[in-house]
């Protein structure tokens, strides 16, 4: 009996020693863990994380009842669920439902499969909830759970062998902890394969209901000798693992457990904060990838070109090009639809593309009628590259007016002459029509202001398509003012014409002649409708001049249903969108025709050219016949010389034959 008692002391030293060294190996792998995950724990931290250290004199432990005895007493099971319950209601809903299944396993020796599962699906709840927490072996608790599975065993055979022999009770007990010793060693073998991560808020739980359970049972914790080599392992989706945790928890056999502990399962928290965090996983990941940055994200922007890219604009649809071959009426329309787009998106952003400043190039003519009643024509500013910009004088659009001011360079910017304006501002109200192209006056005989790429300017003036005209109410100086526009491609040119449309537009129906009769529809055709304001004069008090001050007749209290409020609304809606698909379709008609004039004016210079080509050729000719014909003229004279010459020398010759026959006859 002695020496049994021997080996017993000398096996719990060195079971004592052997925990102190794996506690300390659990301390520095709960460091490093806590390293890999940015988290620095102090000593103190990582001692609460530990298992707690049974002290044998504070629990009552005798020698002979070995690390695995416990007391045998009448009110052990009352006191154990009492402070079981009580550390149940300190915790968490969720950390509740783990102790709750403990204590079920220890009182009512339920599997421990069954609550491993259960643990399981707890721990992938808690690691939705908590973040970058401190984790431990899942087989250290397993290995701990059969311990004090073991433990109780323990506890129930004392109870029934209490009336036996010490050496029979003795015996037993030492071979129960041969059996725990076994059971620990074949757990080493499965904790080595299958490593998991508990929470450091369910390790902190287990440890308080450890602790308020040592103080009248003595629980041995012993660690596995060989700490296996810790291996992350990838977690199974949040949602799913809390479907199976509320699965599992509506089990009979966990309700009859939790039922005999006074725990209803039915509307407990748990499952409403697990059902929660279903819900709420989504938003999680969403509030983790938040977080995640790119290295880019870092550099600095630069933004190149794009002004007005922070303001939130809708969306332009891609252009594909005004001439779109459509084989059925769903492909027009869709066309349709999207210049449509393209038109109203263009429409919102002009005011703000026009205050900024357009570059163009001007020529501005003024018509004037002399003494004799003969229209001279003065330029007054020719082929002068200039800014075009829309300068808003008050809130009213009658009082806003387009300036051009000259284009300047860096070094005119620098010193403050940047702005100087090159022709007076042109008030809108002035502006009589828009008209594209250079109307009443041929592109090709604008003057230039020097001769320096006078081939240039020609060539970019046969371009009629790059042209605008703007014609301006008469002055006493002039009887008709044109502003020719020229701009660096038809694109610009169509959309600064559509932008200036919509402004006079605005101005007529805002504050000019009302063409409307959607309010009164019976004063439509009223002298005070018809008459036109006149400029810069206050608009708000002729418009309350021309409103009609209604009666008090009892009208007032005439209730309008909203159908025919809406019905109203719907045709005036079709109307604006039948004159818009007019109004872009005659733009393409424009296009058509400028194309056509283009392709006219090709066919023109190259007849010119050929024209050009066959003067060339018939002044040679002619120069050639008149070469010719001088020469001939000479040779005609020249022939006459000879035969005057032949002549005379004919008549000398019959003379001297006269004179030799008188000779010869006188002879005879």
């Amino acid at each position: 009996l002695d020496e049994t008692k021997e080996k017993i002391a000398k096996l719990e030293k060195e079971l004592e020693a052997e925990r102190l060294s794996h506690r300390d190996a659990d301390g520095e792998i709960i460091k490093l863990r806590a390293e890999i995950n940015g988290i620095k724990l102090d000593e103190s931290d990582v001692q609460a994380l530990l298992a707690p250290i049974v002290d044998v004199s504070k629990t009552g432990e005798t020698r002979e009842s070995g690390p695995l005895a416990v007391r045998a007493n009448e009110s052990l099971e009352n006191e154990d669920v009492s402070k079981d319950v009580t550390a149940v209601e300190e915790t968490s809903p969720v950390d509740q439902v783990t102790t709750v299944v403990e204590v079920a396993n220890v009182k009512e020796g339920f599997s421990f499969e069954e609550v491993a599962k259960l643990g399981e699906d707890i721990k992938s709840v808690k690691e939705t909830k908590i973040n970058g927490e401190i984790k431990l072996n899942e087989g250290k608790k397993r290995i701990v759970k059969d311990v004090v599975a073991a433990s109780r065993d323990v506890a129930e055979t004392e109870k029934k062998q209490e009336m036996l022999d010490e050496p029979r009770k003795k015996e037993v007990l030492k071979m129960k902890e041969v059996e725990a010793r076994e059971e620990i060693k074949a757990e080493e073998k499965t904790a080595a394969k299958i490593v998991t991560e508990t929470p450091v808020k369910e390790v902190r739980a287990q440890s308080t209901v450890r602790k308020n359970a040592n103080e009248s049972i003595p629980i041995a914790t012993p660690v596995p000798s060989n700490v296996p080599e810790v291996k992350r392992k990838k977690i199974a989706p949040a949602d799913t693992a809390i479907k199976k945790f509320m699965k599992e928890a509506s089990a009979p056999s966990v309700k009859a457990a939790l039922g005999k502990l006074g725990v209803d399962m039915t509307n407990h928290p748990s499952l409403a904060a697990a059902s929660a965090a279903v819900k709420n996983t989504p938003k999680i990941l969403e509030k983790r990838i938040s977080f995640v940055r790119s290295p880019s994200e870092y550099f600095p922007l630069v933004r190149r070109g794009f002004v007005h890219a922070d303001e939130k604009e809708d969306e332009e649809p891609v252009v594909v090009g005004w001439k779109v071959e459509v084989t059925n009426r769903k492909e027009r329309e869709e066309a349709l639809r999207d210049e449509v787009r393209r038109f109203e998106i263009k429409l919102k952003r002009f005011n703000k593309i026009l205050e900024d400043g357009v570059d163009l190039t001007l020529w501005q003519l003024n018509r004037t009628a002399e003494m004799t009643s003969e229209v001279t024509q003065n330029f007054v500013l020719q082929n002068s590259g200039v800014v075009l910009k829309l300068h808003k004088r008050g809130k009213l659009m009658v009082q806003a007016a387009l300036t051009f001011n000259a284009r300047s360079g860096y070094i005119s910017k620098a010193l403050g002459r940047g702005n100087k304006a090159a022709l007076d501002p042109l008030p809108l109200h002035e502006i009589l029509e828009v008209k594209a192209g250079c109307f009443g006056f041929e592109s090709t005989d604008l003057p230039t202001s020097s001769g320096k790429g006078r081939g240039k300017i020609s060539l970019e003036n046969k371009q009629s398509s790059l042209f605008l005209t703007l014609k301006a109410a008469p002055t006493p100086m002039a009887l008709s003012r044109s502003y020719f526009l020229r701009f660096k491609s038809r694109s610009s040119r169509n959309d600064i014409m559509d932008g200036l449309r919509g402004l006079l537009a605005d101005l007529q129906i805002k504050e000019g002649v009302g063409i409307s009769t959607i309010q009164t529809p019976g004063q439509a055709n009223t002298p005070e409708q018809v008459g036109r304001m006149m400029p810069g004069a206050n608009v708000k008090a002729a418009q309350a001049e021309n409103q009609q001050i209604p009666s008090e007749d009892g009208n007032m209290d005439v209730l309008i249903p909203l159908a025919d409020v809406h019905k109203e609304i719907n045709k005036q809606r079709q109307a604006y969108d039948r004159l818009l698909l007019l109004m872009l379709q005659g733009n393409t008609d424009l296009k058509e025709k400028e194309d056509d004039l283009m392709g006219m004016r090709g066919k023109l210079d190259l007849s010119n050219k050929d024209l050009k080509e066959k003067d060339r050729v018939q002044a040679n000719d002619s120069k050639l016949i008149m070469q010719l014909s001088k020469k001939l003229e000479t040779l005609l004279m020249d022939n006459e010389d000879l035969r005057d010459q032949n002549d005379r020398l004919n008549t000398r010759l019959v003379a001297v034959e006269c004179e030799k026959m008188n000779l010869m006859s006188g002879g005879r």
